[in-house]
């Protein structure tokens, strides 16, 4: 795609799509079609001298005034695209994603990327060219995490419910159940180690007994017998949570969870 008019508004001139040339003016709309007479690529100057070139199909339009260019894309191709107008995944900052899917830091260096550098290339994109192919260009990693809620993590507020809220989850709870449940890490002593459960888990206070036990095979870390296995016992002992969900899972036990614990 490339295009050719006179300076100033763009009232006509010439655009060239895959090799054929086409003229384009305000006073119509240029079409291409193939073979069976569907639109691919429509092309018309507006009335304020700018270019518009679009294609239905794939809902890319391209805006053009003689000097800068809008490029407008379908949302399919979210995060999907490379170039010099960025990566389109909503974040900035890895918008500068060179041809080599890295991302470099200088916008002159990094628009150089793009540069055809031949023959006919001319001003500083040769030279930036070459110093962005020695310039830092650093890869987007993504780094996976657990999403670990308050409850999960033992930290069981109590939430304010709209009236909604009550109704759809039926009710608010009995006066029974409130206060009687807790979250702990389970502890499973085998010889010469001590496992502890990767979540906390369900366990009814010192005056609520549960309604009904429910086997769940749950993920534990084991380690040997230590100095610090035996801290991150008294720690857990005395009501704490210590947090071992970053760490792997090398054990499995079925533990009897409380469905839901009331009062005695």
């Amino acid at each position: 795609l490339s295009f050719r008019s006179a300076p100033g508004p763009l009232e006509g001139g010439k655009v060239k799509v895959n090799g054929q040339v086409l003229d384009f003016s305000k006073e119509s709309i240029t079409q291409v079609k193939n073979k069976d007479g569907d639109v691919l690529v429509q092309i018309y100057a507006l009335p304020n001298g700018v270019l518009r070139f679009s294609v239905p199909e794939t809902g890319t339009e391209v805006i053009y005034d003689g000097i800068r260019i809008l490029l407008q894309i379908n949302n399919n191709y979210r995060g999907k695209v490379r170039g010099l107008c960025g990566t389109f995944d909503g974040e900035y900052v890895t918008d500068f994603t060179t041809p080599k899917n890295c991302i470099i830091k200088d916008p002159l260096e990094f628009a150089a990327t793009y540069a055809i550098v031949d023959g006919t290339c001319e001003g500083p994109a040769k030279e930036l060219n070459q110093r962005a192919k020695i310039s830092p260009c650093y890869e987007k990693i993504v780094m996976l995490g657990d999403v670990i809620s308050d409850v999960e993590a033992g930290r069981n507020k109590p939430r304010m419910r709209s009236p909604l809220t009550k109704m759809l989850q039926g009710g608010s709870r009995k006066p029974s159940e409130v206060g009687c449940t807790n979250h702990r890490v389970e502890i499973v002593e085998q010889p010469g180690k001590t496992c502890f459960s990767l979540r906390p888990l369900v366990s009814c206070s010192s005056k609520c007994k549960p309604t009904k036990k429910i086997e769940k095979k749950i993920d534990f870390y084991c380690v040997q017998n230590s100095s610090a296995s035996k801290h991150w016992v008294q720690m857990t002992r005395k009501g704490a949570n210590p947090d071992f969900s970053q760490k792997p899972a090398n054990a499995w036990f079925n533990i009897n969870v409380p469905e839901r614990c009331i009062s005695i």
